[in-house]
């Protein structure tokens, strides 16, 4: 959009990097206020957070987590209540609201509305991770440039407001969660919230396969918050364990302290998952789909990957069958008709997080660093061909992944490694059957 190219133009010139992130997804706001923040920092600047005020009736955005956009560092200029950020989302309430107006005739009258960058302002967004001057091309010289090993391992402050804090400390309390306990977050996706039971099914998964590994963290003396929303299925009642979604202190602000001070996120990837990015979390990801991109970023971090199924050749797949496998065996988007994928078992899961208690800093085995190694070369054969048919999304995004792929240090669980590297552990299990 020539507006969006433009703000980018003049802000090049300023000591300020403007940022609107994605105002209806928590995964996409939180993650491109991280590389908004570390993009500042590379160069120089200050991040300039705007988003639009809230319109009521059929022209609202659905602004997700509020709490998340209040976000405080010393590379973010203006906080939330500064009247010039106040100002700046005036100004873009103001310019979106007669686009949105008319996209509503338009769907009334055609069947068909505009694309969102029409109206809703991604405004900063294709700056993040694309260098200036490669719109039309992808370059991994480009992205070695940027060194984003260097840059996602340098800690980043990332805080609340200290009136935020204070309150939602109380809320804590409230919540049953004493003062000197130590929790882990955990949070796996299971389509309610969006509705896409059916279109994402790769990306939920049941938390009660998580049950095991959940009272070994208890067992141990630490508390697990469950995340998420009051779609999901109930947990069942267990020690030191609280179903955050289904308690009345529920809330935006909540959620953004849980996240900032708990000890781990637990979990598998979602969008949730980049919120705990931005606080730059220790991670345990258990079903994991596209890893290439969402991987555990940093050492010492865990995963594990879902089983995948290849109908053709009427069999689970091996770790090292998948290094081999095209984008359509992870991209959730656009599944291979030949690919279904399978839930980690309960096993696993607790195999995942013994593992990660025990020594959360071991060395890797020669495992792990076998897979990591050809998880590399393997995304770089992926993003050199074009993964989507949108050019201008195909650049960015491939841009987008491989800041990802060149930064994460973390590794699969050794144990997962083991039993699936020359064979699929459940494929291996039916042969014994």
């Amino acid at each position: 959009m020539g507006f969006s190219r433009a703000l980018a133009a003049l802000f090049r010139c300023s000591p300020w990097t403007l940022l609107c992130p994605h105002v209806y997804a928590v995964g996409n706001a939180a993650e491109q206020i991280y590389f908004g923040l570390l993009k500042a920092r590379r160069d120089g600047k200050k991040l300039l957070l705007l988003v639009p005020f809230e319109l009521p009736w059929k022209l609202r955005f659905r602004l997700t987590n509020r709490a998340l956009f209040s976000i405080e560092s010393p590379h973010r200029v203006f906080g939330a209540r500064h009247p010039v950020t106040l100002l700046g989302r005036l100004a873009l309430t103001l310019f979106y609201l007669p686009l949105r107006a008319l996209n509503l005739v338009v769907r009334r009258v055609f069947g068909g509305g505009f694309d969102d960058r029409w109206t809703y302002p991604f405004l900063g967004s294709e700056t993040l991770w694309q260098p200036p001057g490669t719109a039309g091309s992808f370059s991994w010289e480009c992205v070695a440039a940027l060194d984003w090993e260097r840059q996602l391992n340098a800690p980043l402050p990332v805080s609340l407001p200290e009136s935020d804090e204070a309150r939602a400390t109380s809320l804590r309390r409230e919540l049953g969660l004493p003062d000197d306990a130590w929790f882990a977050c955990l949070h796996v996706r299971e389509g309610g919230f969006h509705n896409d039971h059916a279109s994402s099914a790769c990306r939920n998964a049941d938390i009660l396969n998580y049950i095991p590994a959940i009272k070994t963290i208890t067992a141990r003396g630490g508390w697990v918050i469950r995340m998420g929303d009051s779609t999901m299925k109930p947990l069942p009642r267990l020690k030191r364990v609280i179903d955050y979604p289904h308690t009345s202190l529920k809330s935006d602000l909540l959620d953004m302290h849980l996240l900032r001070e708990c000890r781990f996120f637990f979990g598998l990837p979602s969008g949730i998952m980049d919120a705990a990015l931005l606080f730059q979390k220790p991670m345990l990801l258990a079903n994991m789909h596209i890893w290439t991109f969402a991987y555990p970023p940093r050492e010492g971090d865990l995963g594990l990957i879902k089983h995948v199924y290849s109908k053709s050749r009427n069999r689970f797949l091996s770790l090292q069958e998948l290094l081999e496998e095209p984008w359509e065996a992870q991209y959730f988007l656009r599944l291979g008709a030949d690919y279904e994928m399978y839930e980690n078992s309960p096993e696993e899961i607790l195999a995942m997080v013994e593992e990660f208690l025990q020594s959360p800093r071991s060395d890797v085995s020669e495992g792990q660093r076998r897979f990591n190694h050809g998880r590399v070369l393997q995304g770089r054969k992926i993003l050199s061909t074009a993964i989507l048919s949108d050019p201008f999304s195909d650049i960015l995004n491939r841009y987008r992944i491989a800041s990802r792929l060149e930064s994460s240090r973390g590794s699969l669980c050794a144990a997962f490694v083991a039993e699936n590297w020359e064979r699929n552990s459940r494929e291996a299990a039916s042969r014994r059957s």
